[in-house]
């Protein structure tokens, strides 16, 4: 067993370069079984319970032997059994002088008449028989220390399967180690090393086609040409601001609504609207021109609605563009020569690792697994020797209220029997100790060797535990680095870092391309909608005053006037069965229906009814100015929907073409997904502690208490054998002679005198036959 434990401790470190054959391996399979229980949890009380034994144990001389094996894998046997003798050996002189104790009272007790000398320490119990007192004494004491051992015994069951628990957690954790490193990780996502083999080599497969496709879906670099675009776009939609050289504002009107004034900036140019059109959020007049624009009245609102464009076009395809460049950036590293060589190693080294990951799994499978069932079998025969001590205890203890208090001396045979019990789990106890304590000894040590190798970098470097070199890089990328990149071991962690970053490039693309369908139509909705707001001012939807009650006078004389041909000008809607809105008048002819025009098709009239010519000509006027005073702006507008939609048009094509790359190249694009997401192995630093936790935390502490355990029971034991043994004979002598509460005179007193004489030389021949 301390063979095996100690093996079990150093091929938790080699677990990685073994070979054997593979055929019959099941990982999964073990790695469910053994972690199907539950698993006991431990804490940093815990740990410093056991950072103590090990300080207790500590001995320079059996560490030096301990480390010595764990680093060459030979071991002294001469040397360990010197450097262990001084746990055996105090269990040896208690194991002898139980015995010859136990030998000496047994021939005093049993042959006590083939000893002469024995009479002279004899009591004549049929001149002097026991009394109750001689006899309450020794059951007290008797009882006394049934009860410490049932009391160690009920301590023994609770703990007794800790030993179990400690190697279960080992190999569930052993199990889910090579688990881990073979298929998957859930805490760091570790992809596996099965899995990374298997990427690697679907990527190997085809790795020109790979690398000439992506070569060509990035070759014409799209978003660099994009980019001067969309700057070209900002710089363009600057310029239009106030105050700047190609700006439409001020829009001056030089009439106020029926006579010709001085020219002034107009109502609704004066309100900042189009200030607000063109700002950014980050102006420091931003709010004023929001504030102004939200001021205007609820029925211009309607038809002005207005927002700012600039920062959300610039969000939208700047992302876009950066991730495009992003692509393809990242896409040079993977399509070089040198890339194609590092898969190509990489993929025979990986399937060397995943080889001697399962050969190593196999081997400690065959070494766990009957340390396993054995421990177990030593917790099960833990738990029935307790359980049959504590029976014999509670027998015992019965046996003796019975005889003491109930005078039932036929019970001594209960006694006689628990006594005979005690010897023999006394001598197996003894042996037992004599076992586990320099086990516990030796594991203390070789706990002492795990926690140091996988915490000190030093001794890690200095140690020989692994002597194959990449083997040995290859746990020091997971223990001793930040990033923990196991490809470094591999000499392909350049290729690694360039399959990450692509990776990662074509994961952000793809959650932009979703989200970019919906927003690339906001784009196009919200530039028309601020085309429209002020194409609705351009044809007179919305008037360009302040005050309009004038021009609503004129517009009401005007469409008062009825008779064949005249009209009605409406700005959005008729009263009446007439065409309301951009539409084309239709002539009723008849003096009770008129027809409606919108004023931007009145702009195309020559006139209407003779009654309203003097009127039309004025509202025509008015709105011609209106609408040449908006036009440049609403060009400026038609401009920045024309460039923003050769942007969008240029970005769309290219990531539909990488879409269509996506699909091409599918499989070799999971593949390289799968071998960037399984670089990262820190996360097997932290599995080698759950299992030097399993061993050193909960099995060593166990092994510890269990030697506790096992001196108390057997000192108890002795103590108690030897109290029962004398009470079950005092039993037999009550039995006898029965018991007395006054004294009376001894044998030879009665000897002495003469009336007695002829009645003593009988009794002295009775007395020879008595059976002490």
């Amino acid at each position: 067993m301390l063979v095996q434990l100690i093996a079990i401790l150093a091929l938790c470190i080699t677990t990685m370069y073994l070979q054997y054959d593979t055929s019959n391996l099941n990982v999964k399979q073990w790695y469910s079984d053994w972690c199907s229980i539950k698993l006991v949890a431990v804490d940093s009380q815990d740990r410093q319970r056991a950072k103590d034994i090990q300080e207790l144990y500590s001995d320079s001389e059996l560490q030096k032997t301990v480390y010595k094996y764990m680093d060459d894998k030979q071991i002294d046997n001469d040397k360990v059994v010197n450097q262990t003798s001084q746990y055996v050996a105090p269990w040896i002189v208690f194991l002898i002088l139980s015995f010859i104790a136990w030998v000496t009272f047994s021939i005093f007790l049993l042959f006590d008449k083939k000893c002469p000398p024995c009479k002279r320490f004899q009591r004549d119990y049929l001149r002097d028989p026991l009394s109750k007192r001689e006899l309450f004494i020794p059951s007290c004491a008797a009882i006394f220390f049934n009860i410490i051992i049932g009391s160690v015994c009920i301590v023994g069951i609770m703990y007794g399967s800790q030993i179990a628990n400690g190697l279960n957690n080992a190999k569930c954790e052993f199990m889910g180690l090579y688990y881990d490193l073979l298929y998957y990780n859930s805490i760091n996502g570790f992809t596996g090393l099965y899995n990374v083999t298997q990427s690697l080599g679907t990527l190997n497969q085809s790795i020109q086609d790979f690398q000439f496709d992506t070569i060509g879906t990035y070759q014409d670099q799209i978003s660099n040409s994009t980019n001067q675009s969309l700057i070209a776009f900002n710089q363009t939609h600057y310029l239009y601001k106030r105050d700047q050289l190609q700006s439409p504002l001020p829009i001056l009107s030089t009439t106020n609504g029926i006579d010709f004034t001085i020219p002034d900036e107009s109502y609704l140019s004066a309100s900042l609207i189009y200030d607000y059109l063109l700002s950014y959020n980050n102006e420091t007049h931003y709010n004023i021109t929001k504030s102004t624009y939200q001021n205007l009245s609820v029925t211009n609102l309607q038809y002005l609605n207005i927002t700012p464009q600039i920062d959300y076009i610039l969000d939208y395809y700047t992302s876009q563009i950066n991730c495009q460049q992003q692509l393809e950036l990242t896409s040079i590293p993977i399509t070089t020569v040198q890339f194609a060589t590092a898969v190509n190693n990489g993929l025979s080294q990986s399937q060397s690792a995943v080889t001697q990951l399962e050969q190593s799994s196999k081997d400690i499978y065959d070494l766990i697994y009957p340390v396993g069932n054995f421990s177990n079998s030593v917790s099960d025969f833990q738990y029935a020797a307790y359980c049959l001590v504590l029976i014999t205890t509670l027998s015992s203890i019965a046996a003796i209220l019975v005889i003491q208090f109930q005078e039932k001396y036929k019970f001594r045979i209960f006694v006689h029997s628990t006594w005979f019990i005690y010897c023999i789990f006394m001598i197996l106890g003894f042996i037992l100790g004599g076992i586990v304590h320099p086990s516990t000894a030796v594991t203390a040590q070789a706990c002492q060797y795990l926690d140091t190798y996988i915490n000190n970098e030093t001794f890690y470097n200095k140690s020989t535990l692994i002597n194959n070199t990449n083997a040995k890089n290859v746990l020091y990328q997971c223990f001793y680095t930040s990033s923990g990149n196991i490809f470094n071991a591999f000499n392909m962690s350049d290729a690694a870092l360039f399959m990450s970053a692509y990776s990662s490039a074509l994961r952000k693309f793809n959650t932009l391309y979703v989200s970019n369908l919906i927003k690339g139509v906001t784009v196009q909705q919200l530039l028309q909608s601020n085309r429209q707001a002020i194409n609705n001012i351009a044809t007179g939807t919305v008037i360009d005053l302040q005050d309009s009650k004038n021009l609503q006078i004129l517009q009401n004389t005007f469409n008062n006037i009825t008779g064949v041909g005249c009209v009605e000008i409406q700005s959005v809607s008729c009263n009446g069965t007439g065409n309301g809105g951009f539409n084309n008048p239709t002539q009723a002819g008849s003096l009770s229906i008129t027809t409606c025009w919108h004023p931007s098709y009145m702009l195309t009239q020559t006139g209407s009814c003779p009654s309203q010519g003097q009127y039309f000509q004025q509202l025509k006027t008015f709105y011609q100015n209106q609408k040449d005073s908006w036009q440049i702006a609403i060009t400026d507008l038609d401009n920045l929907i024309l460039m923003n939609s050769q942007i969008y048009s240029a970005l769309t094509q290219q990531s539909d073409k990488i879409r269509q790359y996506e699909l091409r190249q599918n499989q070799s694009l999971y593949a390289l997904s799968q071998i960037s997401n399984g670089t990262n192995c820190t996360f097997i630093k932290n599995q080698f502690q759950k299992i030097h936790d399993g061993l050193c935390v909960l099995f060593l502490p166990a092994i510890y208490r269990t030697t506790i355990l096992i001196i108390l029971l057997s000192f108890a034991l002795f103590f108690g054998s030897i109290l029962n043994c004398c009470y079950g004979f005092r039993i037999a002598r009550v039995e006898e002679f029965g018991v007395t509460q006054t004294k009376i005179l001894p044998y030879e007193a009665v000897k002495e005198t003469g009336q007695m004489k002829g009645q003593s030389e009988i009794l002295e021949d009775q007395y020879d036959d008595i059976f002490l």
